[in-house]
C-alpha cells in the first residue's frame, strides 16, 4: 500500500486534520484483535475488516473512504504491472498512468460512492485529484 504520508497529505489537502488521518491510517493497516485477544501472549488477528461504522466522525470516515480510494489506485496499478511483465509488454509510464485511472474510475468502490452521509465530496475530490493521486502513487509503486 502507499506509505502513510501519501495518504496524510492528500487528506490534509482535503481538509481533514493530519491526528485524523494518521489515526484512520494505523486502524485501517494495521491488524484489528478482538477484544479477548488483546491481553493474550499469542493473540489472534481478527479477519473482521473495518467498516464505516466503526469510525467516530464523519471527518474519521472520510479520511477511511480517501485511503481505500488511494489503496485502490495502487491496487490497480500493481495489477497492471503484474499484466505487463506476465505478457511481456512494453510498459509506458503515461499509458499506465491513464489505465490507470480509467480502471479505477469503473471500480466498485468507487461507483457505489454517493452523497450519503456526507462522502459525496469524498468522491468529488478524489476523481479531481485522480491524476495526481495515480502518479504520485506509480511513483513508488515497485515496477519489477
Amino acid at each position: 500500500m502507499p506509505g502513510w504520508t501519501l495518504h496524510n497529505n492528500w487528506a490534509v489537502k482535503m481538509g481533514i486534520p493530519r491526528n485524523i488521518a494518521a489515526w484512520v491510517n494505523v486502524r485501517e493497516d494495521v491488524p484489528k484483535f478482538p477484544p479477548e485477544e488483546q491481553k493474550s501472549k499469542f493473540p489472534q488477528v481478527s479477519t473482521m475488516p473495518v467498516t464505516f461504522d466503526d469510525w467516530e466522525s464523519l471527518e474519521h470516515k472520510k479520511a477511511w473512504l480517501l485511503h481505500l480510494l488511494i489503496d485502490e489506485v495502487e491496487d490497480t496499478a500493481e495489477k497492471i504491472i503484474e499484466e505487463a511483465w506476465v505478457n511481456d509488454i512494453e510498459l509506458i509510464d503515461i499509458a499506465a498512468i491513464e489505465l490507470v485511472k480509467i480502471n479505477v474510475t469503473l471500480s466498485p468502490l468507487v461507483r457505489m460512492m454517493s452523497g450519503k452521509n456526507g462522502l459525496g465530496e469524498v468522491k468529488v475530490f478524489f476523481l479531481e485529484n485522480l491524476q495526481a493521486i495515480t502518479e504520485e502513487v506509480w511513483a513508488v509503486v515497485p515496477k519489477v
